[in-house]
């Protein structure tokens, strides 16, 4: 039988053939069990990426939620842009304003080309210098976010007595342009 070594040269053959296949098994065994280690990480790092998806997702629905309970505070925030396509509210309050204090208000179109957006206004207020500086005054503070910018002032009366300056007639002509969101 081949197995039980007759003399020194089947032995040796035997004992490589015996540690080649132990070799062999134990490369394989080690070889086996690093690619299950291997898929066991990859396997417990996709949970850990499932389960931070997980926690993202339910933020996002909390922040839906925030977003949604915000709703009124967001549209009283677009509420102070005025609108290039509907400028009507904004031309409105000026026109408001004007009677309010009792001026003549002439609110012109800016931009020239009809195809232009219509967020740029050159008004010119005429009225006693009071109520005209208060016009001027009360755009600071009016409900839509705008820039004023070439104020002009001129008075358009004759000179009357220095102790009353509230007869004195004045024109103020100032450009506006809607701050845009």
């Amino acid at each position: 039988m081949w197995i039980i070594p007759h003399g020194p040269r089947q032995f040796w053959m035997l004992a490589a053939f015996a540690g080649i296949a132990v070799g062999t098994v134990a490369f394989v065994y080690v070889y086996g069990i690093s690619f299950i280690a291997r898929d066991w990480m990859f396997l417990a790092g996709a949970r850990a990426d499932l389960a931070n998806a997980e926690a993202v997702r339910r933020n996002l629905n909390g922040a839906e939620q925030r977003i949604a309970a915000l709703a009124p505070e967001v549209a009283a925030t677009r509420a102070s842009f005025a609108d290039p396509q509907d400028p009507l509210p904004f031309i409105e309050a000026v026109e408001l304003l004007g009677r309010r204090l009792g001026v003549k208000v002439e609110l012109t179109l800016a931009s020239a080309a009809a195809a232009d957006p219509a967020d740029a206004y050159r008004v010119a207020v005429s009225g006693p210098f009071p109520q005209v500086a208060a016009f001027l005054r009360m755009l600071g503070s009016f409900p839509f976010l705008i820039t004023t910018g070439d104020v002009e002032l001129k008075r358009t009366g004759a000179i009357t007595e220095m102790s009353d300056p509230s007869r004195d007639s004045v024109r103020l002509s100032v450009a506006m342009k809607f701050v845009l969101p």
